[in-house]
């Protein structure tokens, strides 16, 4: 699931740490949206031949890696992880598929709850 719709996982492993989950598989998801279908209408709308696709792809994908690096930094911080920002940026950019897999795996074990920052008033 992590290959074809990474946005979805994402969304499922923030939603058991953040009340803000949906930010982040939004977030994806329209980069990727935008990365899918940028670059072919810029190939479409330039007659002459150009490497601007490429540019523009690769922007949407770092954009991508940055939204799963700052996801990453949160699940490694909310558990105590040992490890850096260098090292979530790396594998967000180079596996980032695996990388989500990699934090659900590291969530599945806490109930999913709401999250809410005052108990209920109990009279």
């Amino acid at each position: 699931m992590t290959d074809c719709c990474p946005c979805a996982p994402l969304s499922d492993t923030m939603s058991r740490i953040t009340k803000h989950h949906k930010v982040y598989g939004w977030m994806l998801g329209v980069v990727y949206t935008a990365a899918l279908v940028a670059p072919p209408l810029l190939v479409i709308t330039q007659a002459r031949s150009s490497w601007a696709w490429v540019a523009v792809l690769v922007a949407f994908l770092v954009l991508a890696a940055l939204v799963v690096t700052a996801a990453r930094y949160q699940v490694r911080s909310f558990f105590g992880i040992p490890g850096n920002p260098a090292e979530d940026c790396f594998f967000s950019c180079f596996c980032m598929p695996y990388t989500i897999a990699q934090m659900k795996a590291q969530v599945e074990d806490v109930p999913v709850t709401d999250i809410s920052s005052l108990p209920a008033y109990q009279a």
